[in-house]
């Protein structure tokens, strides 16, 4: 938009009404930059990437020539706009009279009777705050401070002049803004800016927004703006308009000088471009690809602010850069001594959500349990980092043992999620905690004490994981079976419901087949089918049956994705593949009512079924490799990791099945 020229001897209101003229006269409004695209490979990737450009509208003015002006010199500012601190009582006088204010108009008022001269940038900027807060109503829903929008917006207009008091209001607004960006001050135009951000009137009277932007990336564009400046405008640029959409294109275009003010960055100024990264969309790739470059060199010098600034961008953003975490989980472990236990939280909970995970993670883990152990104050980190190595199936002895401990130590003052996450890990990563006869003592009485609490499907959950390890929780049977706790069960989102049916169907079986005094079943027989969907490993079924009918030789004493009769509608009843003893016995059920002993089950099993490295059975499957064999069958587990190995080699495969085979079959 097109500049007015200062002149100390012409008042306010005189400028403002020549502008007002001017632009009714159809005065240009060319915005000083345009944009363009430019394509930008990085890698193997190519992207194509919004460029801002500065618009010549005469060849003989390209110094940025102001065309209101007389002279051919290089526009000065109007002020050199100066710190908070250096504001003088007259200034501040000012400021205070447009606090004063009641109303909008009171302010426009009050401006035609100051001196241009003494309307500083910082002035300007009070002013326009000023404004903005009388004419936006606040957070949740607050009125505006003054009640005169309607009359500066136009509406219940009744006569001409009030028909230009919209018009008039945009005038003075524009004049402001233009001392503003004439300061040449990042300070004062990042407040500017900021202060315009806020306003929510509708963009026929907020037009100006589109020539804040363009003042700003004019600036930016000419180097004014330091690298940290950068980023804050790019924040603002986030929340300009209330369209995401809008938002993120007008970040965008803040990429190039972004880039141009990276390059002798230093470790200070990594956090600030890391928190730009929400704000930008095309470029957003781009701007990370640099700063995984960054980070690499700088990582030792950064401050823990930095590190958790980071951890928070990429959760938010949800974007896994293994460059990055890599860099944060070695930093951690150099500097896990000095952090506090919010701080290692925060982070863990962080690698844990971006699901990252590493060796030195986990070392990193084993060694603060080893030297805090019971002395860890905040309960919560220990709690995620039983939920973390149950992501994870982080089977480590040194964090199990330690969570035993700490459970001992602190298990009675426990809220419900916590208890909920330093119990249940011990069966589902199938191991048994340290000092056992203490440790389910204070496990009985705090579930028995907040039984209530948990949600049915948790506490199911819960105690299901004991029974993975052979631990019954013969005294929660009758709080199981009771009708209030079934109520609340069937009151459960209907996800839940008909999870939490399964897992207590499992419940009342585990109970059943192992413990003698049980004196259930408790709940009928499923007589309605419920499909349990295609099994994942289909195409490794299929192909192990093949080649146990050629050992065989014969396929149909195979069959694949078999139900056992007389159990739960289960996936643990599910079998993947049956070899049955005989081709007459092909065409009998077999469960727990029938003589298993010559029927062979195959158990595909994935690398999501074993913990981290691979040796040891979780929970789940080691309670359905112990019910099976309880029943009577004979169960081959065949590793799908070696399936896919031996695939091309059918002999291989063949032998590899074949001695599996003859192992189950063995006594």
């Amino acid at each position: 938009m097109n500049r007015l020229v200062r002149t100390h001897s012409v008042p306010w209101g005189c400028l403002v009404r020549r502008w007002m003229a001017h632009q009714s006269g159809g005065g240009s409004g060319t915005p000083p930059v345009g944009q363009t695209s430019v394509f930008v490979q990085t890698g193997l990737k190519i992207r194509e990437l919004p460029l801002v450009v500065t618009k010549v509208h005469n060849v003989l003015q390209i110094a940025g020539m102001d065309p209101f002006r007389h002279d051919l010199e290089t526009p000065t500012p109007y002020f050199r706009a100066s710190d908070q601190s250096q504001i003088t009582a007259e200034t501040r006088e000012i400021m205070a009279g447009f606090d004063r204010c009641p109303s909008t108009s009171a302010i426009f008022t009050l401006l035609e009777t100051i001196p241009l001269d003494e309307v500083t940038p910082d002035v300007a900027v009070h002013a326009l705050q000023r404004v903005i807060d009388l004419e936006n109503p606040g957070p949740a829903g607050v009125p505006p401070l003054a009640c005169h929008r309607q009359t500066l917006a136009g509406n219940n207009r009744t006569s001409l002049d009030d028909s230009l008091k919209p018009f008039q209001r945009i005038a003075f607004i524009n004049m402001l803004l233009d001392i503003v960006y004439r300061s040449r001050d990042p300070r004062v135009i990042l407040a500017g800016l900021k202060i315009v951000s806020q306003d929510q009137l509708p963009d026929e009277a907020t037009a100006y927004k589109e020539r804040m932007c363009q003042e700003t990336l004019a600036c930016v564009g000419e180097g004014v703006f330091t690298l940290r400046q950068v980023c804050d405008a790019i924040q603002v640029m986030g929340h300009f308009y209330p369209d995401k959409k809008r938002c993120f294109e007008l970040a965008d275009k803040f990429w190039s000088p972004l880039m141009d003010q990276m390059d002798p960055m230093t470790v200070r100024e990594i956090s600030a471009v890391f928190a730009t990264l929400p704000f930008l969309k095309q470029s957003r790739s781009l701007i990370l690809t640099i700063l995984e470059n960054k980070i690499v060199v700088f990582w030792q010098e950064l401050q823990t602010r930095d590190i958790l600034e980071i951890l928070r961008v990429l959760t938010k953003l949800k974007v896994c850069s293994d460059k990055v975490l890599r860099v944060v989980s070695q930093w951690l472990t150099v500097n896990i001594h000095s952090l506090s236990e919010e701080e290692v939280l925060a982070i863990i909970y962080c690698f844990q959500n971006l699901e990252y995970i590493d060796s030195r993670i986990i070392s990193t883990m084993e060694k603060y349990i080893k030297i805090r152990g019971c002395h860890i104050k905040e309960k919560d980190l220990m709690a995620t980092f039983c939920e973390y190595c149950l992501d994870f199936r982080v089977r480590s002895p040194v964090i199990l043992e330690g969570v035993g401990e700490y459970f001992i130590a602190h298990g009675k003052t426990l809220t419900t999620p916590q208890l909920y996450s330093m119990t249940r890990i011990f069966g589902q990563l199938n191991y048994c905690p340290p000092n056992g006869f203490k440790f389910w003592q204070i496990v009985e009485e705090m579930v028995d004490q907040k039984f209530g609490e948990f949600p049915p499907k948790e506490i199911l959950g819960l105690l299901l994981s004991f029974i993975m390890i052979e631990r019954y929780p013969l005294n929660f049977v009758r709080k199981i079976f009771n009708p209030y706790f079934l109520d609340r069960l069937d009151n459960q989102a209907p996800e839940d419901v008909i999870d939490s049916r399964f897992e207590l169907k499992l419940f009342d079986n585990c109970f059943q087949l192992e413990v003698d005094s049980y004196s259930g079943p408790f709940l009928p027989k499923m007589n309605k089918y419920v499909s349990l969907g295609r099994p994942k490993n289909m195409k490794h079924i299929r192909l192990c049956a093949d080649v146990f009918g050629n050992i065989l030789n014969d396929l149909n004493r195979v069959q694949t994705s078999v139900t056992l009769s007389a159990l739960p509608l289960h996936p643990f009843y599910v079998m993947d593949l049956m070899i049955y003893p005989t081709r007459a016995s092909a065409f009998l059920r077999f469960g727990a009512a029938t003589e298993n002993s010559g029927v062979v089950v195959g158990l595909i099993r994935n690398a999501e079924d074993f913990d981290r490295h691979g040796k040891r059975l979780l929970g789940p499957k080691a309670l359905q490799l112990r019910l099976l064999k309880t029943l009577g069958f004979k169960v081959m587990e065949i590793n799908s990791n070696t399936i896919n190995r031996l695939k091309v080699y059918p002999n291989k495969l063949e032998s590899y099945l074949s001695q599996l085979y003859h192992q189950a079959l063995s006594p």
